[in-house]
């Protein structure tokens, strides 16, 4: 993640001022320029998509200025819309413009930085904008659309859950949650968690790692293979041997809940999820279930609740446990 995108006022300034580009792309696109459609069509949306994605910005910007920053250190953005503008700037720049990003630097376990990449040069009170020309806007303007869309046209719901796991009565659960940004924080939580996992390895104990969900900025495909895959306590060549599960976010819903279903959930490490958001591991003394609360935000979609029902009046004598993001 780079620095300035974390940054409110930083993010709030460049929001505000991202309209009348996709603007000028809608009129392009409007007037036939050549250019604004061959980003279109090889972004695969079309010109509604770019009106739908800018009445969807008009109505998220003062939505997330609203909103008090509190004591955070690092700012993620709470509307869906805002997140996906967060995810449509940094994977122009990182994509198209790797000249603007700073080389990481080592930080110290006492560093203040939350992030080790930035904008090389960057002052914080930048207008991003009047470094890019219009191509650069267009194209995240078209990227803006195309999560807007996803937003818009969310994955369906999986219905079924994943088929129940037995787990020893020697087992270590580990548990991480709102983790998936990739940040040298985030990486030096999942180097502790897997000192535990291999710990209770070494113990002959059963492992699980369970992450209680988001991924940053809006649950993107590439932003899994970025701030998430790489830095999971269970390596790839471990699918077999430790479990590894994942409940479903807001912001893993935030581009519509394609990147978590059908990307995430497809990894080797996560094949005991059967492409499903809720899951049960149970063993001679417990269950513990494992529910989709983001899918439809704080609720739970589909039959979950009778699911739990129908799942725990089977086993009257077991100690329950529920896990959701909310």
């Amino acid at each position: 993640m780079i620095r300035q995108m974390l940054d409110r006022k930083f993010f709030l300034r460049h929001l505000d001022a991202f309209g009348p580009h996709l603007d000028r792309e809608i009129e392009l696109h409007r007037s036939g320029d050549p250019g604004s459609h061959a980003r279109a069509a090889e972004a695969g949306i079309t010109l509604d998509d770019l009106q739908q994605a800018k009445q969807h910005l008009t109505a998220a910007g003062p939505d997330e200025a609203a909103h008090e920053s509190g004591s955070e250190p690092a700012f993620l953005a709470r509307h869906p819309v805002s997140s996906a503008f967060q995810t449509a700037l940094q994977n122009h720049i990182v994509e198209r413009r790797p000249e603007m990003v700073a080389a990481p630097a080592q930080l110290a376990p006492a560093n203040d930085l939350i992030s080790d990449v930035s904008l090389a040069g960057a002052q914080d009170n930048e207008d991003l904008f009047e470094q890019f020309g219009p191509v650069d806007a267009g194209w995240i303007s078209v990227g803006f659309a195309v999560l807007v869309r996803l937003l818009r046209k969310k994955r369906p719901f999986t219905p079924d859950p994943a088929p129940p796991h037995t787990i020893s009565n020697s087992a270590r659960l580990i548990l991480l949650a709102d983790w998936g940004t990739g940040v040298p924080r985030a990486r030096k939580v999942a180097e502790s968690a897997r000192q535990y996992l291999e710990e209770a390895a070494g113990a002959g104990k059963d492992v699980h790692v369970i992450h209680l969900g988001d991924v940053y900025y809006s649950g993107w495909a590439i932003e899994y293979d970025l701030h998430f895959l790489p830095f999971w306590p269970v390596k790839p060549e471990e699918a077999g041997r430790f479990g590894s599960w994942d409940l479903n976010g807001n912001h893993d819903m935030y581009s519509g809940g394609h990147g978590y279903f059908d990307h995430l959930l497809k990894d080797a490490r996560f094949a005991a999820q059967n492409q499903s958001s809720y899951f049960s591991l149970e063993n001679d003394f417990w269950q513990i279930l494992g529910l989709d609360s983001a899918y439809d935000e704080w609720d739970l979609a589909g039959r979950q609740a009778d699911w739990v029902a129908e799942t725990r009046r089977q086993s009257p004598g077991k100690k329950g446990m529920l896990l959701s993001h909310h």
